[in-house]
């Protein structure tokens, strides 16, 4: 287990890895409820549908993504932000929390 599986927060955790290993620099997150986040760089509008695409693809429901200008960092950044209207934020295929 590398230094980031160590650190990151158990329920963000599968979402983090899964962002990281397509590509997405993910610099903050937490899971806490109701409404755990992601955040990561942004480098090209159509990182936006491939984060959304990506989330849909291996069964997060209920998230909203923000656009943002980080000024500590001064660049475009993505927030996902999941537990829309406190819904668990994945489910399988027959619609069971996981």
């Amino acid at each position: 287990m590398d230094k980031l599986e160590k650190i990151l927060e158990t329920d963000i955790k599968d979402c983090v890895l899964l962002l990281r290993d397509y590509g997405f620099n993910t610099f903050c997150s937490c899971g806490h409820k109701p409404s755990p986040y992601i955040q990561m760089e942004c480098y090209c509008d159509s990182d936006i549908t491939k984060l959304c695409n990506l989330l849909m693809e291996n069964n997060y429901k209920n998230f909203g993504i923000r656009f943002f200008w980080d000024t500590v960092i001064n660049t475009k950044c993505l927030e996902v932000i999941f537990n829309l209207g406190n819904i668990e934020m994945r489910k399988d295929d027959t619609g069971t929390p996981v």
